[in-house]
């Protein structure tokens, strides 16, 4: 049973119906055209669009003047020893005091040339050189493990401070278990402070099969913990984002309209820094007033290369789910990038989703310094958010 509660989105564990969901999945995807049937709702500056609740989001867009707290499933502030449940948004994005450890699940064929191979010595780097928006002092606190899984193969990455880039490449085998699947990581889950999911689909034979028994499990897996999320999605790769905002309770929270998917694009890691913005999201117009737009004047909405333009030009964009806050639209006025917080069973804290349709944008990381900025923004604020920043006690 869901229900809505001062702008906070509550939603059991699922259980059966996750089962269920999946089952509905694939025989959805096997039926589809790349036509949606529901429309996105743009942002109003004024109030939130048609159909959405406010989740609790506060902030002026501007380093140190972040707005009034808000606070979210009790009456503590965020950041203090009383552990009573409270989650207490920021005011300001900073470098989080504790120690960040990423996981990043690239579940997407066809981003990068090499399937993939390319990808992360562009992204993941920059995402791990987060700075203070003040002072621009790096954090130097931030690691990331990044696993790209498809079909059969696996490249598995980590970024740690002073260490750089390491990767491997490996089987991965359809037949595994949850624990073996989990034994691909190089620490505990639970272990992990923020969790993001780069969506792929079934329209594509070489993604992961939604019904394979260890992501099933998975999805149970990451369903059931607190740290804050990121599920991200374009170019009609949705399917896994959807089945994950179902098993937290939210329904689907991805939609595509293109007129043809999927869509492949091929681009090597020394061609990352000329890849840059087609069309832009402004400020004012398309970004809301949020601490993830700190600093950022405009954000990457159509991508292009030297020569030509990469993936869909109409993208993907955000279903009107209840619970969600729209927090930018695209120039074509669709829901872009949206905010959420699900309360589970069983967790004290309510836990931030963060939502992103048009995932290309990643690929502007370093030609595009507003997008640039956005995305390490992203690391910034969910390093701040959530039980793991609630519960943490500077030592």
């Amino acid at each position: 049973m869901l229900e809505l509660s001062n702008g906070v989105r509550r939603g059991g564990n699922g259980g059966p119906g996750r089962v269920l969901a999946l089952l509905a999945l694939v025989a959805v995807v096997a039926m589809a055209s790349c036509s949606a049937t529901s429309e996105g709702t743009g942002f109003d500056n004024d109030s939130t669009s048609s159909g959405q609740t406010p989740a609790g989001v506060g902030g002026s867009g501007n380093a140190g003047d972040g707005g009034a707290p808000i606070s979210l499933g009790g009456s503590g502030t965020g950041g203090d020893t009383t552990d009573d449940g409270t989650l207490t948004l920021p005011t300001a994005l900073k470098c989080a005091e504790n120690d960040q450890s990423l996981l990043i699940i690239d579940l997407r064929s066809g981003w990068w040339s090499g399937d993939g191979g390319d990808y992360h010595t562009a992204v993941l780097p920059h995402l791990a050189d987060a700075r203070d928006p003040v002072t621009n002092a790096p954090c130097n606190n931030i690691s990331i493990e990044y696993h790209y899984f498809i079909s059969g193969y696996t490249n598995d990455c980590t970024f740690t401070p002073g260490a750089g880039l390491q990767c491997m490449t490996g089987p991965l085998p359809e037949s595994l278990t949850l624990d073996q699947f989990i034994a691909y990581f190089h620490k505990p889950f639970d272990q992990f402070t923020q969790v993001w999911i780069l969506s792929g689909s079934q329209l594509d034979g070489a993604d992961l099969n939604i019904t394979a028994t260890f992501f099933v499990d998975f999805v149970d897996l990451l369903a059931d913990h607190c740290m804050p999320m990121l599920l991200a999605a374009d170019d009609c790769f949705i399917d896994h984002g959807n089945i994950i905002s179902q098993a937290m309770g939210m329904g689907s929270v991805f939609q595509h309209k293109q007129p043809y998917c999927p869509q492949f694009v091929g681009v090597s890691a020394s061609e990352a820094p000329t890849i840059t913005a087609a069309t832009t999201m402004e400020a004012g117009t398309h970004l809301s007033d949020h601490l993830l737009f700190t600093n950022v004047s405009s954000i990457a909405d159509g991508v292009t290369s030297s020569s030509y333009p990469m993936g869909n030009p109409t993208g993907d964009s955000l279903l009107a789910a209840e619970g969600v806050t729209t927090l930018a639209t695209s120039t074509s006025n669709e829901a872009q990038i949206g905010e959420a917080f699900v309360t589970l069973a069983g967790e004290k804290y309510p836990r931030p989703v963060l939502l992103d349709a048009g995932w290309d944008r990643s690929w502007t990381a370093l030609g595009h310094p507003g997008t640039g900025a956005y995305m390490q923004n992203l690391v910034l604020y969910m390093g701040l958010i959530g039980c793991i920043a609630e519960e943490y006690v500077p030592k």
